[in-house]
């Protein structure tokens, strides 16, 4: 993956989902496959707890921190 620190979360997934194919990452996550397609065009952000499901079949999870600058 280009640069030293790879993609960002979301692109990360979605590479992943279009590698294992949208109907079959719909039925794993019991999520509509609509909604995965609008999430891969852009047209939608999941909150956390969608992408906690979605990130649930690869072991993971998303922590969200709050640091000062």
């Amino acid at each position: 993956i280009e640069g030293k620190d790879g993609l960002p979360l979301e692109d990360a997934l979605k590479l992943m989902i279009e590698q294992m194919g949208v109907k079959e990452f719909s039925e794993l996550v019991g999520k509509p496959s609509s909604n995965i397609v609008d999430f891969i065009k852009g047209k939608r952000h999941p909150k956390k707890e969608t992408l906690n499901d979605y990130l649930k079949p690869f072991g993971l999870h998303a922590v969200f921190t709050v640091a000062a600058a």
